[in-house]
């Protein structure tokens, strides 16, 4: 096959920098390479024969890197061998497998990235930043298959470290041309996220309802529960509110290396949501550095305490208490999402941005025992009448002064 490469470097006069596009169209056998896991290998496409790479590992990266275009890689894992996952044709490289990595390096904080990408079949692609960089806020939720070249969709993320990892977590996808360089101008926002509060103690009436007639919901009378009768497959995640809650709305969840069974997201209402599994993730959608976040949650144990580890925020873990719910803030530090990995289950109680969490639908025991004068703080700590700041007295939140 005839190797064809396109480079482009156009100056942007206005801000001094240069962009970069590189083309993944016709790259040959010759340009590839593959530090471990995988193979080269030919296959056929649009009745022609076309590089191919097989991925021969088993639950371990496989990377693939081109002579003609520096600096970027594309990594794809999977928990079997595949065949073709990496197809080479004329005008795009296609990756045939959800959970493809574009990786780029040697990049400058404030640098834009931007594919032009398609899906590559009936099953729509999702983009998302897993490393170093945040995605343009105007980015596609999904990507449909294009008809042609020229309708092939724009992606951008910015980088916010020297190496970013851009994922596809859907069906695959298509990639044409890859620019590195401010282009159209950073897609940094400015200002802080609009004040908003998730209160999971208080579900709406809107929400009762949806959820009863949903029929992926089954509702369980004892516990005065929903669970989720429908499984989310592994390393996926999806906003509680496409599923059918929608008081989740912002708010996605999955679980890391692994699947959320059926049965095991659930919906307690007018107390919490809990993912019932270890990993189990909860992101805060599309924050911008600086915001505060404050997180009200509890372990799903009586016995065993637990934790969130947090990714994106000047802390790094947030406890989960077993007798009482803890409350913790934090501040973004990149724009993007935050991140909260449970160790196990936990129950998420509320989550506030730039305001501060509810104070109704607090019926934690704690909260119940602090009777005939007794003062609790948020961690469950009985503490003097002297204590100053928020607390729990007669069953209801305080501000001791």
């Amino acid at each position: 096959m005839k190797k064809i490469f396109t480079l482009i470097a156009a100056s942007v006069l206005a801000i001094g920098v240069q962009a970069q596009t590189y083309s993944f169209a016709g790259i040959s056998a010759d340009a590839i390479s593959i530090d471990a896991n995988g193979e080269k290998s030919t296959t056929t496409m649009d009745e022609a024969t076309i590089p191919s790479v097989n991925y021969t590992g088993s639950g371990d990266y496989m990377n693939v890197s081109f002579s003609n275009i520096p600096n970027v890689k594309v990594a794809y894992k999977n928990g079997s061998t595949k065949n073709n996952i990496l197809k080479f044709g004329e005008s795009f490289l296609q990756v045939d497998g959800k959970n493809g990595v574009i990786i780029i390096s040697n990049l400058t904080a404030g640098e834009l990235v931007t594919l032009k990408v398609s899906a590559k079949g009936s099953t729509a692609s999702v983009f998302e930043a897993q490393k170093g960089c945040v995605a343009n806020a105007a980015n596609p939720a999904s990507i449909s298959k294009a008809a042609s070249l020229d309708e092939y969709v724009e992606v951008k993320f910015e980088a916010t470290a020297d190496e970013m990892e851009i994922k596809e977590t859907a069906g695959g996808f298509r990639v044409t041309t890859l620019t590195i360089g401010n282009g159209g101008g950073a897609v940094t926002p400015s200002d802080p996220t609009p004040a908003k509060i998730w209160n999971f103690s208080q579900t709406s009436d809107a929400a009762k309802s949806a959820l009863a007639g949903n029929a992926d919901w089954t509702f369980v009378e004892a516990s005065n529960r929903y669970t989720y009768n429908v499984e989310i497959a592994k390393d996926t995640y999806v906003d509680l509110a496409s599923i059918g809650f929608a008081d989740g709305a912002g708010i996605e969840v999955g679980r890391s290396g692994g699947k959320i069974d059926a049965g095991n997201l659930r919906i307690d209402i007018d107390k919490r949501v809990q993912i019932n599994a270890s990993n189990g993730v909860y992101k805060i959608k599309n924050l911008v550095k600086g915001d505060k976040v404050a997180i009200r949650c509890a372990s799903a144990s009586s016995s065993e305490a637990r934790e969130f580890a947090v990714t994106n925020a000047d802390i790094s873990t947030v406890a989960a208490p077993t007798e009482d719910y803890n409350e913790a803030q934090l501040t973004v530090a990149t724009n993007g999402d935050v991140v909260l990995t449970q160790t196990k289950g936990i129950n998420l109680i509320a989550v506030a941005v730039n305001t501060e969490l509810p104070t109704s639908g607090i019926t934690t025991l704690k909260a119940d025992a602090a009777k005939n004068g007794a003062i609790y703080n948020l961690a469950g700590q009985k503490v003097a009448n002297s204590y100053k700041g928020v607390a729990i007295m007669n069953g209801k939140k305080v501000v001791m002064k």
